[in-house]
């Protein structure tokens, strides 16, 4: 016989020791499965194996009745144990639906048709004290926009009439007590976060003015240091191949003196290579032109990425704002990613997004080897080929 074992140290474990408990105390215990309703079941079943060792050497007949008998009760075994594994299955569905609506009651719901324009404005917040400051528009839902539940056909109803399967949802506590309490706690000490907010913004202002001025003289430099050295390298090349056209001709006379020994073939013939010219410079050119071209490429990469860390930078979060309103925008736009959630959360999303986003699961279940193998087991199949072993052997 094998036992589940739950070993220290691993997921379950940790799981366990977090979220359950080794004794309900005072708390109602539910007995889920009934496991002595099959023991009047297996007593006759006893009883007919103990009746057949009795009527072991009796008529074909009741050979046939037992035959009969093994493959039916395969076949029972087999349905019941279906049947079983539904009916847990469903359980557990109805189960999470419960616990589902359950979880949904800690929070205040809104129709996301009534309340989109501001639902999609606080998702898009950045809570950049720089772009807010003093005109920063709180997050407000109106109480005309809740929703509320229709048990009957299981959606949620306006005050309109309109339904929706989704609502937005916020958390009582934090809509009721928490925004409440923060903005009168705010409100005393504002004048003095704003001296704090101004004096931040003054000196990263100044040290991004710092910044982009070294940052511009650096590539004013770079720029004009690299036209030098391509018009230097232009110039050189120019020069050279007026030199090797001379040291062309003068090779050129050499050998027809050598050949020759004619006082006129002593004068130095000039050698028209116009077109190699042409075409050895425009090759040098191209190639140029691509050197150029890359590092003006990777300077503005340079500039592009120093724009974007200065940018960066340059954020002064409104605390006052993110702390009143950061779990409104959390909630918007965990709404907009529920398409990249693991398999295992999106059934969270019938309590909302951020719930099935964020909630802390149980490891994996896993099933051993030989439990997968007794669940894909054939007993009807099992119980034919054993009725005819038992034929086989008797012909024998």
């Amino acid at each position: 016989m094998e036992l589940p074992v739950v070993f220290p140290a691993t997921g379950y474990s940790k799981f366990l020791s977090e979220f359950g408990a080794t004794a309900p105390e005072n708390a109602v215990v539910f007995p889920v499965f009934d496991v002595h309703q099959h023991d009047e079941a297996l007593a006759t079943f006893h009883s007919l194996n103990k009746m057949k060792k009795s009527f072991e050497r009796q008529s074909q007949r009741f050979e046939q009745v037992l035959r009969n008998l093994m493959v039916n009760i395969a076949s029972t075994v087999q349905t019941v144990t279906g049947m079983k594994i539904n009916s847990t299955n469903k359980l557990v569905e109805q189960s999470n639906r419960l616990l589902f609506r359950i979880l949904k009651a800690s929070y205040n719901h809104y129709s996301p048709k009534m309340e989109a324009e501001e639902i999609e404005r606080i998702r898009n917040e950045s809570f950049n004290y720089q772009d807010v400051a003093e005109g920063y528009q709180p997050f407000e839902l109106k109480t005309s926009s809740r929703v509320l539940f229709d048990a009957v056909s299981e959606v949620w109803v306006a005050e309109d009439g309109s339904k929706t399967n989704f609502p937005f949802g916020m958390q009582q506590i934090h809509e009721e007590i928490v925004v409440p309490i923060v903005q009168n706690l705010l409100q005393e000490t504002h004048a003095e976060r704003l001296r704090i907010y101004n004096n931040i913004q003054d000196q990263k202002n100044s040290y991004l003015n710092k910044w982009h001025q070294d940052t511009e003289d650096f590539y004013g430099r770079n720029r004009a240091e690299s036209a030098d050295l391509i018009n230097l390298m232009r110039s050189t090349f120019t020069e050279f191949l007026s030199n090797y056209n001379t040291l062309q001709a003068l090779e050129n006379t050499e050998k027809q003196m050598q050949a020759g020994g004619d006082l006129s073939d002593t004068a130095v013939k000039s050698v028209d290579t116009g077109v190699e010219d042409v075409s050895a410079y425009e090759l040098q050119r191209r190639q140029y032109q691509s050197v150029e071209k890359d590092f003006a490429d990777y300077v503005d990469r340079l500039k592009e990425d120093i724009d974007r860390r200065a940018e960066k930078f340059r954020f002064i979060e409104n605390f006052d704002a993110s702390l009143r309103d950061g779990d409104a925008r959390s909630m918007s736009s965990a709404g907009g990613r529920t398409q990249a959630l693991d398999e295992r959360r999106k059934p969270l999303l019938a309590v909302n997004p951020l719930y099935a986003e964020t909630s802390e699961l149980a490891p994996p279940p896993a099933m051993e080897d030989l439990a997968q193998e007794h669940f894909s087991l054939n007993l009807n199949a099992i119980a034919n080929k054993a009725i005819g072993e038992i034929d086989s052997l008797g012909r024998a």
